[in-house]
């Protein structure tokens, strides 16, 4: 249902994005039991690492949790850095290795890349910590020889009852490992969060003023990029000056442009059978800023005619326009 509303192109609209859940439940339903190290020697004798890999007691669901991981890769172009692996060394000897999805590559798989700087995510992103007792000589070599960038095999190993333990043939390569002590975690680590993150420590954007300059700076160039034509004909072509020049005096030139740009698109929404946007529920922001996006402006653009932007039409939108920015901005 397209109806009047207020829209200021100055705030971002917010996203919330949740990341896969399922791998958590799977993890603890296969039933960890240790973490294995592989190494080789090299050239030298000195043992390398080759491959590490998680140890399980119930395949369906290792291979479920594993299927999770090979999913966050292969969404991100087969990036290894997609899969978060900490490992963090305990105050008491011993040590936990924290499994997340990168935080920044997860939105890159959400949001289109046309759309990053538009958009304002919050995101959800699972994490699970595997405590392992005493910090065994593997582990440490494993550490103290990892050099990143160097491709180690990351599978996983079932503990069968006779006590053999068989690995997996599904397996990724990652590049990349993260090591920490627990005194020195940085808070925008996923182990961090996992850990001892409390919600203070979560990072808030800073409230902005209605006129602050970065909105005004955005709001400037997203009307130009949404609406060129528009603006070429109310600011080179005087379009519409008659009517604008009656405005009361208190509206800025942005603000009058900005609410005949909404009056436009609100026209085209109304005549667009194929992209209805319900502009009378929650978030139609982000709907109408997909939209835009996608719906690119032209000399073929539907324009109303110029008896449609009467000085009641348009100060009435400045209104609208200005009372969903104040609500937007209230908003944490």
């Amino acid at each position: 249902m397209v109806r009047n509303f207020g829209m200021d192109y100055g705030i971002k609209p917010k996203m919330i994005l949740v990341s896969d859940m399922t791998f958590q439940s799977e993890l603890q339903e296969a039933k960890f039991n240790g973490f294995i190290y592989v190494f080789c020697p090299d050239y030298h004798g000195n043992l390398i690492p080759a491959e590490v890999g998680f140890r399980f007691e119930n395949e369906e669901h290792a291979e479920k949790f594993f299927d999770s991981l090979v999913a966050w890769r292969e969404k991100s172009n087969g990036n290894s850095k997609s899969i978060n692996l900490e490992f963090v060394e305990l105050n008491g000897g011993d040590y936990t290795i924290v499994v997340s999805p990168d935080m920044d590559m997860f939105i890159e798989r959400m949001i289109p890349e046309h759309m990053r700087d538009r958009i304002n995510p919050l995101t959800m992103v699972a994490s699970r910590s595997l405590r392992i007792i005493d910090q065994s000589g593997n582990f440490k070599n494993f550490r103290d020889q990892y050099v990143e960038g160097r491709r180690i095999v990351v599978r996983y190993y079932i503990f069968e009852k006779d006590g053999h333990v068989r690995p997996s043939e599904k397996y990724i390569i990652k590049t990349e490992f993260s090591f920490y002590k627990e005194d020195e975690l940085p808070k925008d680590s996923q182990a961090y969060l996992n850990l001892k993150g409390r919600k203070k420590d979560i990072k808030r954007p800073p409230k902005i003023a209605i006129g602050h300059p970065e909105l005004l700076k955005q709001r400037d160039r997203d009307l130009k990029y949404f609406f060129p034509i528009t603006l070429d004909k109310i600011i080179t072509e005087s379009w519409l000056s008659e009517v604008t020049e009656t405005i009361n005096k208190s509206y800025a030139k942005d603000q009058i442009i900005q609410a005949i740009c909404n009056l436009v698109l609100l026209e085209r929404l109304k005549k667009d059978d194929k992209h209805q946007i319900n502009t009378s529920k929650l978030g139609y922001d982000l709907d109408i800023i997909y939209h835009l996006a996608e719906t690119f402006e032209s000399f073929d653009s539907y324009f109303p005619e110029d008896k449609y932007f009467t000085k009641q039409a348009i100060e009435k939108q400045i209104r609208a326009d200005a009372k969903f920015l104040k609500e937007k901005l209230e908003k944490p």
